[in-house]
């Protein structure tokens, strides 16, 4: 589907090709995704800024993310994997 992240992020902004010259934002999260969004935010002639967020890890495998918490507290729990764990028992990663 995609030759590597590179490619993907092109790709994308390919298909977001309608928000190019509209004064859009693309938003990145550290790790990987900045390069990415780097990327899109060029193709698109778009701002680009970081969003800060940390892996919500589910307790009994810290490599499995169950959501995501931003630098205000905010908190995303994914619905297909926060079934797994209760509320209570996610910490962010550390």
């Amino acid at each position: 589907m995609f030759a590597d992240r590179a490619d993907a992020a092109i790709k994308l902004a390919r298909a977001l090709s309608a928000y190019r010259d509209r004064n859009a934002l693309v938003l990145a999260i550290p790790r990987g995704a900045v390069p990415m969004g780097k990327l899109v935010a060029r193709e698109l002639r778009a701002e680009l800024d970081v969003v800060l967020v940390r892996k919500l890890r589910a307790p009994f495998s810290p490599e499995f993310a169950v959501g995501a918490i931003d630098e205000n507290g905010w908190t995303y729990l994914a619905p297909h994997d926060a079934r797994f764990v209760s509320a209570g028992a996610i910490q962010p990663a550390g």
